[in-house]
């Protein structure tokens, strides 16, 4: 039972990181865009997209990585 409430707990994290990914990437993808339209790109957005797209990938990772681990020690 513990178990069960330790996998779900590292999937849920997992799954905020695959979001946060998501988020990142849509905001690089629209500043670039931005960019391309106006000649200037609105440098925030890109400096947050980058931001996003580093802590989603983080934390998908970490979220995986013990996931590894629990199906490992059995």
């Amino acid at each position: 039972m513990e178990e069960n409430k330790e996998i779900r707990k590292n999937k849920l994290i997992q799954m905020i990181g695959r979001i946060l990914l998501g988020f990142g990437v849509v905001m690089l993808i629209s500043s670039v865009i931005n960019m391309m339209q106006t000649g200037i790109g609105n440098l925030s957005s890109m400096l947050l997209g980058l931001v996003l797209v580093f802590i989603g990938n983080t934390t998908r990772l970490v979220g995986k990585n013990r996931l590894d681990k629990i199906f490992n020690s059995k």
